[in-house]
């Protein structure tokens, strides 16, 4: 059964309506044995020390995140660590480079799965499924004080979906005797097999493939019978892709079926009968990204076509984006992709920094490479980086908060605009800075400095360059290639 992760991004709180299926995921053993980066998600990645790095919004690039660490694995908020305890991380929008982590013992070695809409539906690796409610008072989220086992075992997929009309949530369990058990309410709570499944294999949404390959779809109303979906035989997997409907068959041939919505959150292309593009061959992965169809070859060949028009073609024309890559994760409107060497990579909307590429601009319509996830070490002690380490011009520029801990200093604007950052009482020798954001220059203790690198501002974070901490301040700096993590130490300030 093909594994599956689609996630919403991890700097905002989880939607009311929708939480999509997350799923233990393998990772590719090309990719892992020559990177330090094992896991990773489209706004996410867990480097092979067990820590775990976000970006988005204030992350212009992977940024660390404190009391999160030996992770084994990571799906979704879930985080199964080297011992096998399960943690879920209660994220809000006030700590998102810090973590709040609650253990939930009831999965203890292993957990397989999570789904949800106004709470939670979790698989552990027995078949076993648990609910947890999503509540709005003081918790404001999942209150895993009250977990509940649903009364059904022998589960080897769930997954749900609403219903157009009522907007009703509909819970589908799949059992491994191939039978598909469905339940429309809040909480999910099976109580009668869907009619016309038998020998199914993997579920998605709505939809179910047969052992035999073919495909078949219900709408969810009461004692309803599923129906097969006319055209579509020898299918081998249902990729989970929230927004359309796309099948590999056994020929790895894909077969696309529409889509929800476009850029404009308009309904796009509903065509009942899925198509089989013709066009492109070998595929391994597809997704679509708003007005965008990506796919990727068994080959490691990412390509793209547009989805604009009202009906697919069989033989669309695609554009190669990128090759040697090994796997790809998609969002709502970019997607993350890793390549043979190890590196990550990023297309589609950056808006909020979604690429984590160190800039926010609008759409990224090449490949971009996501910045490297990069610790920050100062005077022996790790330092809480609001956003992670950025890279211009082969050049680390650290946040200003960084250069606040160094120097144990106090912050202020002066007339002119500038930021003045002044050591405290006591501090030898005596250090004041002065920064122009408009022109990058830096004074230190009032006299110009010579650097052909600028300070900058970017999405209300201050960076300043690091050759200013080594060559101004007297800063010792070394690097460690293993680790990927810069050390400074400031001799002048050390007790």
């Amino acid at each position: 059964m093909r594994t599956r992760l689609k996630l919403l991004s991890l700097v905002f709180l989880l939607s009311f309506s929708c939480m999509p299926t997350v799923k233990a995921e393998a990772v590719s053993e090309s990719a892992s044995a020559s990177t330090s980066i094992p896991y990773f998600d489209s706004n996410s990645l867990i480097k092979s020390d067990g820590s775990y790095w976000i970006w988005g919004r204030d992350q212009l690039v992977p940024t660390h995140v404190q009391g999160i660490s030996d992770v084994k694995y990571s799906y979704g908020r879930f985080f199964v660590k080297n011992d096998n305890t399960v943690w879920y991380w209660k994220q809000t929008m006030f700590n998102y480079n810090s973590a709040d982590l609650i253990q939930v013992k009831e999965l203890d070695g292993g957990y397989a799965q999570a789904e949800g809409s106004g709470g939670m539906a979790i698989r552990d690796l027995k078949g076993n499924v648990f609910f947890v409610p999503w509540v709005d008072n003081d918790i404001f989220g999942y209150d895993f004080r009250i977990v509940e086992k649903i009364d059904v075992d022998h589960i080897t997929d769930l997954t749900s979906f609403d219903k157009s009309a009522s907007y009703m949530r509909n819970w589908v369990f799949l059992k491994d005797n191939g039978t598909v058990w469905a339940y429309s309410g809040f909480r999910p709570r099976p109580v009668a097999a869907v009619k016309g499944l038998h020998d199914i294999i993997d579920i998605y949404r709505n939809y179910a493939l047969k052992s035999d390959g073919t495909v078949w779809y219900w709408t969810g109303e009461p004692n309803e019978s599923a129906e097969q979906i006319k055209g579509l035989v020898k299918i081998k997997s249902i990729l989970p892709d929230f927004f359309s409907r796309l099948f590999i068959d056994e020929q790895a041939r894909l077969w696309y079926g529409g889509s929800n919505i476009n850029s404009s959150n308009e309904e796009l292309i509903k065509q009942q009968t899925p198509v089989m593009i013709a066009s492109i061959n070998d595929v391994k992965d597809a997704v679509t990204i708003r007005d965008s169809l990506i796919v990727l070859t068994q080959r490691g060949d990412v390509y793209e076509t547009p989805i604009t028009q009202h009906s697919m073609t069989k033989n669309p024309k695609f554009n190669l984006l990128a090759t040697q890559v090994v796997s790809i994760k998609s969002a709502e409107s970019h997607f993350i992709m890793q390549k043979n060497d190890g590196t990550l990579w990023g297309w589609g909307t950056n808006t909020n920094a979604e690429l984590g590429a160190g800039d926010n601009r609008s759409v990224a319509k090449t490949p971009v490479p996501v910045g490297s996830p990069i610790s920050l070490e100062v005077n022996g002690e790790d330092v809480l980086l609001t956003s992670g380490v950025i890279m211009r011009n082969n050049q680390s520029f650290i946040p200003l908060r960084s250069l606040l801990v160094m120097l144990n200093a106090s912050i202020r604007y002066d007339s002119n605009s500038n930021i003045v950052i002044e050591s405290k009482e006591g501090t030898s020798p005596p250090i004041r800075i002065s920064i122009n954001w408009k022109s990058g220059a830096i004074l230190l203790n009032e006299k110009p400095t010579v650097s052909q690198t600028k300070a900058f501002l970017l999405n209300g974070t201050s960076y300043i360059p690091l050759r200013f901490v080594s060559e101004q301040l007297g800063a010792d700096v070394s690097w460690s290639k293993t680790e990927n993590k810069l050390s400074i130490t400031l001799k002048e300030l050390l007790p």
